[in-house]
Parts: C-alpha cells; sequence; structure tokens
C-alpha cells in the first residue's frame, strides 16, 4: 500500500495500529475491521490493497 501510494505521488499518514491504540480504534471504528491496511480516500473506506479501487478513487480526488 505505501509503496503504491507513494509511486503514485499521494500523500498520507501512516498509523501503527499495533503501538497506538487511538489509531487502532479509530480503524476499527470507521472500517468494522481488526486488521490493517484500511484507507480512507475522500470519506470512502477501502479495506486491504484494493489496487483497481484505489486507482479510481484517487483519480477522482482532484
Amino acid at each position: 500500500m505505501k509503496e503504491f501510494l507513494s509511486q503514485n505521488r499521494v500523500t498520507f499518514k501512516e498509523y501503527n495500529i499495533v503501538e497506538d491504540r487511538n489509531a487502532f480504534e479509530e480503524m476499527w471504528l470507521i472500517s468494522g475491521q481488526k486488521a490493517a491496511p484500511v484507507i480512507s480516500v475522500n470519506n470512502e473506506i477501502v479495506i486491504g490493497f484494493k489496487k483497481d479501487r484505489l486507482e479510481v478513487l484517487l483519480t477522482r480526488k482532484s
């Protein structure tokens, strides 16, 4: 995920859900998932690395 975002020049913030309990809780609340990666693009949640879906959402970003 990080490599894909970096290659596409997408600015992102990474959270360590193992070390940061608040980040884990927020991820769980927005996604209903207890596993990463979870990414939010324009308030749309993507669970797991779904390249095709991310490409669509990122082209609509602008």
